[in-house]
């Protein structure tokens, strides 16, 4: 029998409870009206679909803005449900009640859907058309793939319950809104050997949030977001157990736990202000390609593996904002395999655990910046421009400064151990504004034909018993100024400066406060 039912008056409902179609059944309206299949409250009070018998829409369409529930409905057989309405109408499959198992595919399509406690068999395609926020309740449990299509608004997946997915996640945005997986107090579980994968329209745009998400294997998720504008974020205490593989023009990673390698690819012009708060149990590769990229700005980040940082933009690569961001014991700073020859590497508020040896070479254009951070093991930095205030170094630091560019240091830097500078190009201006202080010996060497400057509005102090030494690679040309600088103590001290090299100490009538 064929049962086709076209909708009255505008606002009203009619529900079907306690019956059996042993036809398909053909529903459409031009108002905004319900159709209920099914009991909302009671699990014996259902709708019943013979073998391959479906609710499709008739001919006469579905141009209104109703809704279609289907609380309680048994589907048998394997053919597919299919349904397709207009952006302003809603599909909702299941309620929070009960649980409900379907083993048939099923594609909707729909301005509006909910899914409440459903267990889904096969196959499960949506795509979203509606403009406006869409709240799924949840509880449900996918056991074949999930296709979820966002052509308009915001999806919110288990806003209420938690939803296990045993299969491979399909995700993909033609719009400009928001897909989360979890944005509330509930969260998500993909299982050993599946993986989030981005579907066939492609994800160019809008943005891809997981939240509560816990990755339950090893296995490797590589996720790639087109545009010039999309975004990724990871956050609300996530779990990933593989490596992880991330390129989107926008990142976003919050308060997460990252066991296996993490590699972020930031490719968009805009300053991204990631939250932080993660641990990183294996190896942080960071990729920036433009724009900038604050690691953490919110809240403190902790990596327990090597870091490796690259930078092909003009932007910068900030590690520790006002929140700190730590190395642990025995881990490494690399450059990536992409090098850093332009844009700033800032090691802010970051902070090194253990004594393990640092050496990092920038190249062409590129800077590194030495702000409020401590390094704990000996530490070798190569490049052509360089900034440092405010930082703390337990263990020698060497500066190699190979760049034409002119320099002017801020200071306010405490140096425990001995200091190497050597200026290969350019010239240098320490403590220009706060004083910096060298608690070990004192190394310059100079191959260029620019000035090393000690002291300008800042002073500079060389402690007790420490010397001024000529590096290995001589002082045979530019300057050596000493303004404001204080020798504490009595050691004596031998400059040797050789070929076209020039010593002058104090420089400037006003900056003469010099002692030795």
């Amino acid at each position: 029998m064929d049962y086709r039912y076209t909708g009255g008056t505008s606002g009203s409902s009619i529900s079907f409870l306690n019956s059996t179609a042993n036809e398909d059944v053909y529903i459409s309206t031009a108002n905004t009206y319900t159709l209920i299949f099914g009991s909302y409250a009671t699990s014996t009070n259902k709708f019943t679909l013979a073998s391959n018998k479906r609710i499709k829409i008739g001919p006469s369409g579905w141009s209104g803005s109703g809704s279609i529930q289907l609380y309680n409905v048994e589907i048998n057989g394997s053919s597919p449900f299919t349904l397709s309405i207009n952006s302003s109408s809603s599909v909702n499959i299941g309620n929070p009640n009960f649980a409900i198992a379907y083993s048939n595919p099923f594609d909707i399509t729909s301005g509006y859907f909910n899914l409440s406690k459903g267990t889904f068999n096969d196959k499960f395609t949506v795509t979203k058309t509606g403009t406006g926020v869409n709240n799924i309740y949840g509880g449900n449990t996918f056991n074949d793939t999930l296709d979820i299509r966002l052509g308009a608004g915001n999806i919110t997946m288990h806003l209420n319950a938690n939803d296990a997915y045993n299969e491979d996640i399909y995700v993909s945005n033609t719009g400009t809104g928001v897909l989360y997986f979890g944005n509330g107090g509930n969260g998500c579980t993909l299982a050993s050997g599946k993986r989030i994968l981005i579907g066939s329209s492609g994800f160019n745009s809008g943005t891809l949030s997981l939240q509560k998400f816990t990755q339950t294997s090893t296995t490797a998720q590589s996720i790639t977001l087109g545009g010039t504008t999309t975004s990724f974020f990871i956050g609300n205490s996530s779990t990933f157990n593989g490596t992880l593989t991330i390129q989107a023009p926008n990142i976003d990673i919050g308060n997460s736990t990252f066991n296996k390698k993490v590699t972020l690819t930031k490719t968009g012009s805009v300053t991204n202000y990631s939250y932080g708060g993660n641990t990183y149990n294996d190896t942080l590769d960071i990729r920036l390609q433009a724009g900038s990229l604050f690691i953490n700005y919110y809240g403190n980040d902790v990596a327990n593996g090597d870091l490796y940082v690259s930078n092909t933009g003009s932007g910068s690569i900030t590690l520790g904002s006002s929140p700190t961001f730590t190395l642990a014991t025995g881990k490494k700073i690399y450059i990536g395999s992409a090098g850093f020859a332009s844009g700033t590497l800032a090691f802010g508020r970051f902070i090194q655990s253990g004594t393990t040896d640092q050496s990092i070479t920038l190249t062409s254009s590129a800077a590194i910046s030495f702000g409020a951070c401590t390094f704990n093991g000996r530490v070798t930095a190569t490049t052509p421009s360089v900034f440092i205030s405010g930082a703390t170094f337990n263990k020698k630091f060497t500066l190699i400064k190979n760049g034409a560019t002119n320099l002017e240091l801020t200071g306010g830097n405490t140096f425990n151990d001995t200091v190497d500078y050597q200026l290969q190009n350019g010239n240098i201006l320490f403590a220009t504004s706060y004083n910096d202080t060298y608690n070990g010996d004192l190394i310059v060497s100079n191959t260029g034909s620019g000035t090393m400057t000690f002291g300008f509005h800042g002073s500079s102090t060389l402690a007790s018993g420490k010397k001024i030494e000529i590096g290995s690679a001589g002082f045979a040309n530019g300057g050596l100024t000493l303004n404001r600088f204080v020798q504490n103590g009595t050691a004596d001290q031998i400059i040797t400066l050789t070929g076209t090299a020039g010593l002058v100490i104090g420089g400037h009538q006003h900056l003469m406060d010099v002692h030795f």
